[in-house]
């Protein structure tokens, strides 16, 4: 995000509108259209740095949710770069099949000495739920939803509901903050540290989320969360989405 934070003295230097984010402001678009442009300066040091922070915590994804009720199924990972997550969930769980599904230019550069065993790669966009893979199952995003305004994330729920089609079982599992709610403040004043990620969040047209506000995005996209486990660090938390019945 160093992008965004180089160009907040001129984002407010210009003036801004109450609805304009301030990367965009800066530099002429969003933020994820300057990493496609300019892959030397912004995209690749973007997702070295994203693969970076999923190494502090794929054991603990692995090891802090119940992958084992997806034996034999298909798990998809959006976002999910070199395949490290889905790596160490298929070295758990041998018999889940485990892809790794990013933008064309992410994926082709994912070095082969680096590709966990028995990880699939696949290149698509989780605005288009034609790019997915077949037999898709469980659908997991973590770090990507707290990206996007509510209208985005929104059309990014829809996709994958799309995907997932007359699966019944179908899940998608969020890995993102869940803000405190504001009666939580009140008790617990040092909680208020849990929105300075927000706070960045905001330069790029994303936000971090309550409980109350993951429910609506879901109950928008035809889901309905089922379940919300924070373990420990350093695993981050675990949103359960289900297809409404």
């Amino acid at each position: 995000l160093s992008p965004s934070c180089c160009c907040l003295e001129k984002s407010f230097a210009m003036g801004l509108t109450d609805s304009e984010e301030p990367f965009r402001a800066a530099n002429g678009g969003p933020i994820f259209e300057y990493y496609e442009k300019n892959q030397e300066i912004a995209g690749k040091p973007f997702n070295q740095v994203m693969s970076v922070f999923s190494q502090g915590t794929v054991d603990a994804i692995a090891k802090n949710y119940d992958w084992e009720q997806f034996q034999g199924k298909t798990i998809v990972d959006v976002g999910g770069s070199h395949g490290l997550v889905v790596g160490a969930i298929k070295k758990l769980y041998p018999n889940i099949q485990c892809i790794s599904m990013d933008l064309p230019e992410v994926i082709h550069s994912v070095p082969e000495q680096s590709k966990p065993d028995g990880v699939e790669y696949v290149a698509g966009n989780m605005f288009d739920s034609a790019t997915f893979p077949d037999n898709c199952d469980v659908i997991y995003m973590k770090a990507i939803l707290h990206d996007w305004s509510d209208l985005n994330c929104i059309k990014i729920l829809k996709s994958c509901y799309q995907v997932l089609g007359d699966n019944d079982d179908g899940t998608v599992i969020v890995s993102d903050a869940v803000l405190p709610s504001a009666q939580t403040l009140l008790e617990d004043p040092e909680a208020a540290s849990a929105f300075t990620g927000d706070m960045i969040m905001m330069l790029i047209d994303g936000k971090e989320r309550t409980e109350q506000q993951w429910n609506a995005l879901a109950d928008a996209a035809g889901f309905a969360i089922t379940e919300i486990k924070i373990p420990p660090r350093p695993s981050p938390p675990f949103i359960t989405f289900k297809k409404k019945r």
